[in-house]
């Protein structure tokens, strides 16, 4: 909409001119220049809320240590019958540890069929959850982004054996969720120089969501590794 859409002198209507608002009958001078603001309004869901960008936390692996895993789920594999050739089922072996240990989106491996892959998932599946991260494999993760899983703090704990304690008290909320507020606990407990954003990159969450969840924090009774020990 123009600044001004009358004239305030004729009564004419006003139209927008080399960047300025003039009146179409006398050519009056409403506004000299328009400061145009591009808003962005995403697409609003069924459920009439805003959608939000999903991310997967991905972890990685070393060559020794995919050969490794990939070796144990081809042996489970073979233990249990399944019969193809040792390159195929090594394709095989180290697209199921991408997809249910590291949480990855891996491509099919080339010249495989996908009933071949099911056919092998099926036979080690129950070994196949087994290597699933805990809880406090993700906390270790998100913390060691930041840098601060191993800072010493003045109780002489980790800052992540800190956190690791804290996380379990955070009731009804996905894991991201839980370990970026543990993290924000520990490091307003102990005067740790990150801010919000900074720990919600790292939890691949919102700032919103740490903000709307800090409430959550009044549910632990204590920071220290001591009660857990007990």
């Amino acid at each position: 909409m123009l600044p001004r859409d009358h004239c305030p002198e004729c009564g004419s209507e006003a139209r927008q001119e080399n960047g300025e608002v003039v009146c179409t009958s006398c050519g009056l001078v409403l506004c000299d220049v328009i400061a145009s603001e591009a808003k962005y309004y995403p697409q609003v869901t069924t459920n009439h809320h805003y959608p939000r960008r999903r991310v997967q936390v991905v972890f990685t692996l070393s060559g020794d240590e995919m050969k490794d895993r990939a070796s144990y789920i081809a042996g489970i594999a073979r233990w249990h019958g399944v019969k193809m050739s040792d390159s195929k089922l090594r394709a095989i072996a180290e697209y199921l540890v991408k997809k249910h240990e590291l949480g990855q989106f891996p491509q099919k491996p080339l010249g495989i069929k996908w009933k071949d892959i099911r056919k092998v998932e099926k036979a080690v599946a129950v070994y196949l959850r087994r290597l699933n991260r805990s809880d406090e494999d993700y906390l270790r993760w998100c913390m060691q982004r930041l840098d601060i899983a191993e800072l010493r703090l003045e109780n002489g704990f980790t800052a992540y054996e800190v956190a690791a304690t804290v996380l379990p008290q955070i009731p009804n909320r996905q894991l991201r969720t839980r370990a970026a507020l543990a993290i924000y606990y520990v490091c307003i407990k102990y005067g740790i120089d990150l801010s919000k954003e900074e720990i919600a990159h790292a939890c691949s969450v919102c700032t919103s969501t740490i903000n709307a969840n800090l409430h959550l924090l009044s549910y632990v009774r204590t920071d220290s590794p001591q009660a857990k020990q007990a």
